[in-house]
């Protein structure tokens, strides 16, 4: 049995709505809009002609687009559980695949949308610049307006047959059977771009071709005269407890279009008051303040060109999160972690020498081509601070693991070896944050070629106080390192350690 309305694994909550995050796009500033799982680990494919960057989780596979050129589809990535959640059951396809297809937008397109679009886009940065929230009837009636000229051609758009068949192709092999979805566009965004949304659930074949019940979901919208369309498919189990429906979200969420300002047709009719040329600064990105958290023990500065992330500890990846703040210039980025583990009575104990032998387990197996590098901390003094970046003029090369004769398995790298032959960490005696003093104090500093990410450096630092054991890392991605260093130093010069309340 099949319905063409299900009910949505989820969606950007309708109160953001266009005084809220599409508005932040016109001048290209965007950002995640969901904090994903361990971040260097995660995998992208982009294309800056093409306008798309699409990350996944590191669980998922990118796969063959051109297998699937008859849908100009530029990027294909698949989740196969191996094993399902009880650790004990062979998965027999279950999991979840995503599409997505760039092409040029259909010549029976309205011509003038995207002209809308931009005077859209236009009115929302006027808005944003309004300091004390109150507009201008003028204002609220043109927005009002470019908004109502909008919906009709996108969900015409949407309706097509052709459009909807990249999502249902999955259990129509014949578009002349397939039905027709009723796209929605109420409050609906991909990579702060305006779009329709349209579900359809059904049983299909799933991933290893085994019949299975299937959630499927289709976005389409429109910029710089291309049509985008993203099409999800999931199997999930029973109560989806391996997290499938999460990582569709994550993905969806973290979407981005590096260059999101429309291209108008004609010269923009805007009511008197908006300025084309006035400031093109995400206010957001310009906020700096401390961030006390009293229960972690900790004070962090959100500071210029990050964004702050939400964080929410019910969220089994996100449990031991203290905060996250992100920073985009282009393709490039900067991820701020701070992640905090209980040291009394803690339910699972944070091991440090585990830590550090298992990340880099991860580090090497995602980073599997090229070169691995580090540079070098200077040692702390009065004066050189611990938390402060390590000496990339002065990087080095780091060997890879290899397996031994007759091992069936890599064995781990003791932390000895990372310290004193492969110099990726560093510990340190005598550490103060602050006034606070601090003990089992580490610093990583490790760099390589992440598999179809780019070039990535992960700087992280360890230490614990009484009460809680602190990650702070920080992974650079492309030209993150001198695009976001100066921001790094003022985040790590400025981290206070709280005194527990009495």
């Amino acid at each position: 049995m099949t319905h063409a309305r299900a009910s949505r694994l989820s969606r950007i909550p309708r109160s953001i709505g266009v005084r809220g995050l599409a508005y932040g796009l016109l001048f290209g500033i965007v950002g995640p809009m969901a904090a994903p799982h361990a971040s260097f680990a995660d995998k992208v494919k982009d294309d800056d002609l093409l306008n798309y960057f699409l990350k996944v989780p590191d669980r998922w596979t990118f796969g063959r687009a051109e297998d699937y050129a008859k849908q100009n589809v530029v990027a294909v990535a698949d989740c196969v559980l191996d094993l399902l959640a009880d650790g004990k059951t062979v998965g027999t396809g279950q999991g979840g695949r995503v599409m997505l297809s760039v092409q040029d937008v259909p010549k029976e397109f309205e011509q003038d949308y995207e002209t809308w679009l931009y005077e859209w886009q236009l009115i929302g940065a006027k808005i944003e610049q309004e300091q004390d929230g109150t507009i201008s009837d003028a204002i609220a009636a043109a927005e009002s307006a470019a908004k109502q000229k909008l919906e009709p051609p996108l969900l015409a758009l949407a309706k097509r047959p052709d459009v909807q068949s990249l999502l249902l192709s999955r259990w129509f092999s014949d578009i002349k059977k397939q039905p027709v979805l009723e796209p929605d566009v109420r409050g609906i965004w991909i990579g702060h771009i305006p779009a329709a949304e349209m579900t359809y659930e059904g049983n299909c074949a799933n991933l290893q071709g085994n019949d299975g019940r299937c959630l499927g979901r289709l976005y389409v919208w429109v910029v710089r005269k291309k049509l985008y369309r993203m099409a999800f498919w999931v199997w999930p189990t029973e109560y989806d407890r391996e997290h499938v429906k999460d990582d569709v979200d994550t993905i969806q969420f973290s979407y981005e279009t590096p260059k999101p300002t429309a291209i108008p047709r004609k010269p923009t009719q805007l009511p008197a008051g908006l300025d084309p040329n006035g400031p093109k600064v995400d206010p957001d990105l310009e906020k700096v303040f401390p961030h006390r958290d009293l229960a972690y023990q900790f004070e962090i500065r959100k500071v210029k060109r990050f964004r702050a992330m939400p964080v929410d500890r019910s969220k089994p990846d996100q449990k031991h999160l203290g905060y996250r703040m992100d920073g985009v210039s282009g393709a490039s980025s900067c991820i701020c972690e701070l992640l905090v583990y209980a040291v009394k009575n803690a339910a699972e104990p944070f091991i440090i020498d585990d830590y550090l032998m298992n990340f880099w387990t991860v580090f090497v197996k995602g980073h599997p081509n090229g070169k691995l590098e580090s540079a070098p901390f200077v040692p702390v003094t009065n004066k050189q601070l611990f938390l402060s970046l390590p000496n990339f003029g002065k990087k080095f090369e780091v060997d890879r693991p290899e397996k031994k004769p007759g091992k069936d398995k890599e064995e781990k790298t003791s932390v000895s070896e990372l310290e004193k032959k492969l110099l990726v960490i560093a510990e340190s005696k005598m550490v103060s944050i602050g006034k606070e003093r601090v003990k089992n104090t580490w610093r990583i500093c490790l760099m390589g070629n992440a598999e179809r990410a780019g070039d990535e450096v992960n700087v992280q630092y360890i230490f614990q106080t009484d009460d809680f054991c602190y990650v702070f890392r920080f992974v650079f991605r492309r030209d993150g390192v001198p695009a976001f260093k100066d921001a790094v130093t003022e985040i790590l010069s400025t981290f206070l350690l709280i005194e527990p309340p009495k």
